[in-house]
């Protein structure tokens, strides 16, 4: 078996054990770094108690603030790569290059999507998933990257200027 294949292998192993939220209570948000806007985190995740080194998983998060754009979310299960991501929000296509034989490879897909492994790369492949509040989203990231435990979505406050 070649490397990559080894790769893929062992990232499918990954996202099929449970893994177990390690973090806060709640989704540990704080405002981006750098020129983003909005919020993010990180929050660690255990297997069979252990640590792995390297294993977490991310989130994004931004407001809309004009009205006509949902709110963005974008949540990650890392290892090394992004194992299992879903996108939701802003103007965000994607196109999957990767994915042979799979029923969205080359073609673009809106949001939400939800990314995940092929047989021929570990990223890269996204297909469409239904609108739904970012709560049901949260849950179904949560489903996909087999995770247990974690605490309900809550979003961060944000304050916006009186008018």
């Amino acid at each position: 078996m070649d490397a990559v294949r080894q790769d893929i292998a062992r990232a499918r192993q990954i996202v099929a054990q449970p893994k177990q939220w390690a973090g806060p209570d709640a989704v540990p948000w704080r405002a981006a770094l750098a020129k983003r806007k909005g919020f993010e985190f990180t929050a660690a995740l255990t297997i069979d108690a252990t640590q792995p080194e390297g294993l977490f998983v991310k989130g994004y998060f931004k407001a809309d603030g004009i009205g006509r754009v949902r709110d963005k979310l974008s949540l990650s299960l890392v290892h090394g790569a992004r194992l299992v991501g879903l996108d939701e929000g802003g103007m965000n296509m994607h196109r999957s290059h990767v994915g042979v034989g799979r029923p969205y490879h080359g073609l673009r897909v809106g949001v939400p999507h939800l990314h995940t492994i092929s047989d021929d790369a570990i990223e890269g492949y996204a297909e469409p998933i239904e609108v739904a509040p970012l709560e049901e989203l949260w849950e179904l990231f949560l489903r996909h990257a087999n995770i247990i435990l974690a605490p309900k979505l809550s979003l961060p406050v944000i304050q916006r200027p009186l008018l």
